[in-house]
């Protein structure tokens, strides 16, 4: 990534260094906003999982019943577990999808205006607009889901050209789930490998936090996401530097 572009593109480091000043003094209110995320998150992702830890006898049962062609044992114990996975699947678009919408622009919102109530912004966010957020979150799952059923690297590819759609679908409520999906594709026109990059430069500090058990995550995870929100809004500017304030209308 180049340190400076025709829209004054800021350099990873210099990135970065904004992204420490504004944390500075600001942690507290962060680190439990990202706890909070933490819990969301593995509540909505857990159901299998619970299965799983409720019944430890599972893959035993399933393996006995399929060595004794017991057909009946063996549709209730993948029913049990399919039923579970779809709870934790509908958690995943109905609630955590628009957390995590409601978790960037809450800390879009702490680095544009230092607002430091980053926890209640971040359920705030999530549950204004609510249908359009997760719509919007659905669809692009989904058009990286497809696109990855062709190849793995071009559903990552789509990945880096749809980051921006969240908060897009934030900001932005009177553009359409399609039209934000679209935007944040144009928007990341030539910046794909900026946020590669960007998000490649935290690799030190994620194995730091994998040696702490992940609890390092409470802090690089407002890192994080604090530099996302600034890189976020470079290539807006640049965005609205090139097609004006029809932007986004």
């Amino acid at each position: 990534m180049t340190a400076e572009t025709d829209y004054n593109m800021k350099s990873i480091s210099q990135n970065k260094r904004e992204a420490r000043e504004s944390l500075r003094g600001n942690w507290a209110p962060c680190v439990l906003a990202m706890a909070l995320y933490i819990v969301v998150t593995m509540v909505c992702m857990s159901p299998s999982y619970m299965y799983q830890l409720l019944h430890p006898t599972f893959s035993q049962d399933l393996a006995y019943a399929a060595q004794t062609n017991n057909i009946t044992d063996m549709i209730g114990i993948y029913g049990g577990m399919s039923r579970m996975s779809s709870i934790g699947s509908l958690l995943q678009i109905l609630i955590l999808n628009a957390v995590t919408v409601g978790f960037m622009g809450a800390f879009l919102k702490f680095y544009r205006e230092k607002d430091t109530a980053v926890a209640g912004n971040m359920f705030n966010m999530a549950f204004k607009d609510y249908g359009h957020k997760i719509l919007g979150m659905f669809l692009m799952g989904l058009f990286i889901f497809l696109w990855t059923l062709l190849l793995i690297i071009p559903g990552i590819i789509k990945s880096f050209s749809y980051a921006m759609t969240p908060y897009i679908l934030n900001e932005y409520p009177n553009v359409g789930v399609n039209d934000s999906i679209d935007i944040s594709r144009k928007m990341m026109k030539g910046h794909k490998l900026d946020l590669f990059l960007l998000e490649l430069s935290f690799i030190g500090w994620i194995l730091l936090s994998i040696l702490t058990l992940g609890i390092g995550l409470l802090w690089l995870g407002p890192y994080m996401q604090t530099s996302m929100s600034i890189f976020y809004e470079d290539v807006k500017a640049e965005y609205i530097e090139k097609n004006g304030d029809m932007a986004f209308r």
